[in-house]
């Protein structure tokens, strides 16, 4: 879904517009625009920003963390946060591994 449409760009807030429709498509709710959408532009565990959550997000933070050579940062600091600490930290490195053991309930709580 294309949200560019809804974005007001002067505070980087979406407005959505709901309305409920019965079987013979007449509104039968009034429009309303009260709440909030948090529209996440990256993906939870996609450290580098490739678009999929694989063993080389893994690899690029277990390497962040072993402070090898060209690993000085990490490409999608936000994705690398899976415990929304605040900042990637081995932590995070201990639940993407958990991901891909497939402990119970880790993927479905840190990943989606």
């Amino acid at each position: 879904m294309d949200l560019s449409q809804f974005k007001d760009f002067a505070d980087g807030k979406y407005r959505v517009v709901l309305t409920a429709y019965d079987s013979n498509d007449e509104a039968i709710s009034e429009t309303t625009t009260s709440g909030e959408l948090i529209y996440r532009q990256y993906l939870k565990g996609d450290v580098n920003s490739d678009g999929i959550v694989d063993l080389n997000d893994y690899s690029d933070l277990a390497k962040y963390f072993s402070e090898w050579e060209g690993y000085d940062k990490i490409v999608n600091v936000k994705a690398a946060d899976l415990n929304n600490s605040g900042a990637p930290d081995l932590d995070d490195l201990s639940i993407l591994a958990k991901c891909f053991s497939e402990w119970t309930d880790y993927r479905e709580k840190y990943l989606s």
